[in-house]
């Protein structure tokens, strides 16, 4: 009798443990470090610097710079050099 509660446990035990492994790899699998390489914010600073944050899934912006209407548009220069023009001023991306 003993023996039949004590497999009964086990087996239960496992299942328990299997389905809990199971869950957590499908949770770390939906984390975007894991679902890929992570994207750098493409907004561009005050200071004419991109943005170092991560994107948000699903957006080239993180949660700062998601809700910004105005985007502001990089140019490349003729020489190569990235800018963009804000109330009329050119100023170049520093790198």
């Amino acid at each position: 009798m003993k023996t039949k509660d004590r497999t009964i446990k086990i087996k239960v035990a496992r299942k328990i443990k299997q389905s809990f492994l199971t869950g957590l790899v499908l949770l770390l699998l939906s984390f975007s470090c894991f679902a890929g390489d992570p994207i750098q914010c493409k907004a561009i600073t005050a200071k004419g610097t991109q943005c170092k944050r991560q994107a948000v899934n699903g957006s080239d912006y993180c949660y700062q710079h998601q809700t910004t209407k105005a985007k502001i548009d990089t140019l490349t220069g003729p020489k190569g050099g990235k800018y963009y023009i804000k109330n009329g001023i050119k100023h170049y991306v520093k790198k």
